[in-house]
């Protein structure tokens, strides 16, 4: 408990100083991690006092999502959640706290009388539903929280120590340099390096053999198959594995208006993996389409291969009339049997 105690203990002392007071959620600053070396690009809430904390989104990644989250500000919460990597403090109601959460401060001990003043820590990784933080979140969490506090402190005396977020700015970032054995923690600035998350594909290869059976015995159709996935608005959960948001991919014959095909892929499985559905279909339904449309780069990356093998014209397009119409569907139909862990 060792480590809770510490996270809990810099949580009581965040709240104390209060420093959404004054910090707006643009006031972006890093911190390094003593141990890792990874940054922690995080953002005060509650300026607004609507509720309060601590976002931490972690590597370039989680910059990445920061930058959606500000650039984006309309866009579907269903589309940012499940990329952010990160970690968030939030100060809410008793009443809302998990049986978790209030296991852990009864066993610390604490009093934490008051409104909106319940630490509620979470830990976010992509495709994952936000949830209760891990040992290693924790451990990663305790040196981003004490230099948090230690920037609201030094933005009290001067403001200018943690300027507003643009999009090209570089960023202020708390860097521990040891000295005589000891952490001592200085300012640098580094610019932002994002990666977006759906562009990291582990490429899983397709099988070679399906591959020639489908050119030598499948036909080619002047058709047009418009192709994508959805994150799932709700969790899925297996045993008492982590939840997670699954991606939902249907295939539409556009020419007909008919689904083809549809799949679920989990959190640990990639993107990849679903040109390898398709290449089945094809094999299954003894032909494929002349022409293939998405939405996404990584669906668009996952079918290349395929695509030109077989010499279908692939493109990417933000309306697919017949998938959104399919997809709509499909959501209403899970909204019904809601099961939120």
């Amino acid at each position: 408990m060792e480590q809770w105690a510490i996270l809990y203990e810099l949580a009581v002392e965040l709240w104390e100083l209060q420093p959404w007071r004054r910090m707006y959620d643009t006031n972006v600053f890093g911190v390094q991690h003593p141990k890792t070396g990874q940054i922690g690009y995080c953002c005060v809430l509650g300026r607004m006092g609507e509720f309060f904390g601590l976002a931490c989104y972690i590597g370039p990644e989680g910059l990445w999502a920061l930058h959606r989250a500000f650039t984006r500000p309309s866009e579907p919460r269903r589309e940012v959640v499940p990329w952010i990597n990160g970690v968030v403090l939030n100060y809410a109601e008793k009443s809302r706290l998990q049986p978790e959460d209030l296991g852990v401060i009864r066993r610390l001990g604490l009093d934490l009388r008051g409104q909106k003043r319940w630490p509620e820590f979470r830990s976010y990784r992509p495709h994952y539903w936000p949830w209760f933080l891990s040992k290693g979140d924790a451990v990663f969490f305790a040196p981003v929280l004490e230099q948090a506090i230690r920037v609201g402190e030094l933005f009290e005396r001067d403001e200018t120590c943690v300027p507003s977020w643009g999009p090209g700015s570089l960023i202020p970032v708390r860097v521990p340099k040891t000295h005589g054995g000891t952490i001592q923690w200085e300012w640098g600035w580094v610019e932002q390096k994002r990666v977006d998350p759906s562009t990291i594909l582990k490429r899983k290869e397709v099988n070679p053999f399906l591959l020639r059976k489908v050119e030598l015995t499948a036909r080619r159709i002047e058709s047009v198959w418009e192709m994508d996935y959805v994150h799932s608005p709700d969790p899925f959960r297996e045993n008492d594995e982590r939840p997670y948001f699954a991606r939902l991919f249907m295939c539409i014959d556009a020419t007909v208006d008919q689904i083809v095909g549809q799949e679920l892929l989990k959190a640990n499985q990639d993107v990849s993996e679903l040109a390898g559905f398709l290449l089945k279909k094809f094999d299954e339904l003894g032909a494929y389409p002349s022409h293939i449309v998405v939405k996404r780069a990584d669906t668009a990356a996952a079918m290349k291969p395929i695509a030109k093998a077989l010499k279908i014209h692939l493109r990417r397009s933000k309306n697919l009339a017949a998938f959104d119409h399919a997809m709509k569907g499909l959501l209403f139909f899970l909204s019904r049997n809601r099961n939120k862990p």
